[in-house]
């Protein structure tokens, strides 16, 4: 599950309601549901990937874990190329 943004996978914006992510949740589930498609080998993992996504983002303790976790990353800057930022030092 190579896929960072929660949100992202179950077309939702950041900071969505319990309500809406259960209600995504349940409409990409359906839609992307093994049984229901057959034919299609992508279906499958998507599926897994709305699962996924749904499990933390359901559980308030692992969305303050995960988001934590994603602001303590470096950011990038898309002015320098993507390079990280560094903070300058103060003479």
């Amino acid at each position: 599950m190579a896929t960072t943004d929660l949100y992202g996978v179950l077309g939702l914006s950041r900071g969505a309601l319990q309500d809406e992510i259960r209600r995504s949740y349940r409409r990409l589930a359906r839609e992307y549901h093994p049984d229901a498609n057959l034919e299609d080998p992508r279906a499958e993992e998507r599926f897994k990937e709305v699962q996924h996504a749904y499990s933390i983002l359901s559980d308030p303790k692992s969305v303050a874990i995960t988001t934590t976790a994603c602001s303590a990353t470096p950011a990038r800057s898309q002015r320098h190329g993507g390079a990280l930022l560094r903070p300058r030092r103060s003479p």
